[in-house]
C-alpha cells in the first residue's frame, strides 16, 4: 500500500520533517514492511536523511552532493526512460567507494 502527502514549501528542518513522518506513518503497519521515504531537494538535507536512517526508513530522494569519484555498476543495466515530453533519459547506477548509499545517474541524452 502506498501513503503520500504533499507538504508546504520550506520544511527543511528536522523537527517539520519528524512531524511529516508521523503523520505518513501511522496509517502504515511497520511490523511487516520497510518504509521508504521520498523527499526533493529542498528537504533532501544530510540531517534529514541521517534522521530518516536513524529512525530505521529508508529514503528515495535527489542528491545534494557532487560526487567526484564514482564508477558505473557493472553489475546492473542501464536503463533507458522518456520523460513527459518524450526525450530520452538514461538511468545508471554508480557506486562510490567507502559510501553505502545506492546512487542513480541521470543522463539527458540529445535526441539526433
Amino acid at each position: 500500500m502506498k501513503y503520500c502527502n504533499i507538504f508546504e514549501s520550506n520544511t527543511a528542518d528536522n523537527t517539520k520533517l519528524e512531524i511529516m513522518i508521523k503523520d505518513l506513518s501511522s496509517p502504515t503497519s511497520v511490523q511487516y514492511r520497510k518504509l521508504i521515504v521520498g523527499m526533493d531537494v529542498g528537504i533532501a538535507t544530510d540531517d534529514n536523511t541521517k534522521l530518516l536512517r536513524a529512525k530505521g526508513y529508508d529514503d528515495l530522494c535527489v542528491s545534494r552532493s557532487n560526487l567526484k569519484a564514482y564508477e558505473a555498476d557493472t553489475s546492473c543495466v542501464t536503463v533507458m526512460i522518456k520523460d513527459k515530453k518524450l526525450k530520452p533519459r538514461e538511468l545508471l547506477k554508480v557506486r562510490v567507494e567507502n559510501d553505502n548509499v545506492h546512487y542513480l545517474w541521470l543522463r539527458f541524452m540529445q535526441k539526433h
